[in-house]
């Protein structure tokens, strides 16, 4: 639900590292860094909107441990299957062959972190508040 501006960061979060090295490219952007902004940008949307909404004690160790029941690789998986990220994802030869997102939520869990940190960084480069706009996108995808 969110139109991207930047296509290179939208196919930059939906290619993994062994589909670059499949196809011998070493320009292309890949999912890896993105996921590590994304990460940062999903741990801060969480808790912000527990600070602001939640009532209850709101200490740093109530932020900190509910952030970590809330953002976990369990969740992303659950909101990157939702969303139908599998059908999207360009995965490495190997990849494909083992199936790799069977093998637990690590695979998914970068590339839902990756599009995060892609809607982020390109709403942000367009001007508009980058949190803001990944709010509305988890909010849309019933994330919190």
């Amino acid at each position: 639900g969110y139109p991207f501006r930047d296509e290179k960061l939208l196919e930059a979060a939906l290619t993994r590292t062994m589909h670059l090295n499949d196809i011998h490219d070493k320009e292309s952007g890949f999912m890896d860094p993105l996921a590590t902004v994304g990460d940062a940008v999903l741990g801060t949307a969480v808790v912000c909107r527990l600070y602001e909404g939640e009532g209850g004690r709101k200490t740093s160790e109530y932020l900190t441990t509910v952030r970590s029941s809330r953002v976990n690789r369990n969740k992303t998986r659950a909101a990157a299957e939702k969303i139908g990220r599998d059908g999207y994802v360009k995965w490495g030869k190997g990849e494909r062959k083992k199936e790799i997102w069977t093998e637990g939520d690590k695979a998914f869990d970068t590339a839902f972190e990756a599009l995060i940190g892609a809607v982020f960084l390109d709403a942000k480069r367009n001007g508009s508040d980058g949190l803001a706009v990944v709010d509305q996108v988890l909010d849309r995808i019933h994330f919190f």
